[in-house]
């Protein structure tokens, strides 16, 4: 374990061969030249870095599990009706989703080139959360001018947005202020939570893309979202199903903000670890401090 999180600290680019695809070869491998203390330290080090890893993997796998049950609950009430042996209730109602959505797109100054900046305002990219593996966006990188601000969509934190285009049908809770381009959707006004609204497009968002067009990408627009129909539950179903669903995103939001702490966390101390920088005592005393 301690080689592992040697390696991952080391500076390897100087190792690395071939100008398209640069790979490590295992003569290079050889020469990579790594500091290794006494074996109780690096089982020290090791068991450190570890317990992090183990608490960020731990987060991550029962995140996964509690969306596959809000997934399942939704399903069970608003699709399988489970509550109603089967049956729609009577008292629910057919319409589209743009007469219960303010349908919006956002907007995007041009050429985009001419306004990304190192500060000033979020600029959310769909790349942002192709791979991200929770409802919420806590952390976007790049930015745009303020002067970019007059040609696209500010929103803020608590927000719900919907990919249009590049990768369609991806839904995400805001959890920071940003600017979203018109390959995203925004939903100012709603009858449904957040929530609900995300589980919905979760459900629905195969038939989504199935109906999108485009010559390269498919792209959702705003046409289909409105015009697509769906069953409107009443308010107290609505009230009860966000009695039950809103904790347990807030709990997925919470243990998602913890594991970026602890990726922070792990980031600082690896390096000084492995360098002997920092001793495990003064390593033990900055994690009790910091969690």
């Amino acid at each position: 374990m301690f080689l592992m999180y040697a390696l991952q600290a080391a500076d390897i680019s100087g190792y690395l061969t071939g100008a398209v695809m640069p790979k490590l070869t295992q003569g290079n491998l050889n020469k990579i030249e790594i500091k290794c203390p006494e074996i109780d330290e690096q089982r020290a080090i090791a068991h450190i870095l570890g317990t992090l890893d183990d608490k960020i993997e731990l987060n991550l796998k029962m995140n996964a599990t509690l969306e596959i049950m809000a997934q399942a609950l939704f399903k069970s009430w608003f699709v399988d009706f489970e509550l109603w042996s089967g049956e729609k209730p009577v008292n629910w109602y057919e319409s589209t989703l743009g007469q219960c959505v303010n349908i919006k797109r956002g907007g995007s100054p041009r050429p985009i080139q001419d306004y990304l900046s190192n500060s000033g305002l979020r600029w959310l990219k769909i790349s942002d959360v192709t791979s991200l593996q929770i409802p919420f966006v806590l952390e976007i990188k790049e930015h745009i001018k303020e002067s970019g601000l007059r040609k696209t969509v500010f929103l803020k934190s608590g927000s719900l947005v919907l990919s249009n285009s590049a990768t369609p049908g991806i839904p995400k809770i805001l959890c920071v202020d940003t600017c979203i381009h018109d390959g995203w959707l925004y939903f100012p006004v709603s009858l449904f939570s957040n929530e609900y609204l995300y589980l919905f497009f979760k459900h629905v968002r195969k038939d989504l893309v199935a109906l999108g067009n485009g010559s390269i990408f498919t792209n959702l627009k705003t046409d289909i979202l409105k015009n697509y129909v769906i069953n409107v539950p009443d308010e107290q179903i609505l009230q009860k199903f966000n009695e039950i669903i809103i904790p347990l995103f807030q709990t997925i939001e919470n243990r998602a903000r913890e594991s970026v702490t602890l990726t922070t966390l792990r980031s600082i101390l690896l390096p000084k670890l492995i360098s002997g920088q920092l001793r495990i005592k003064d390593a033990e005393k900055f994690l009790e401090s910091n969690i």
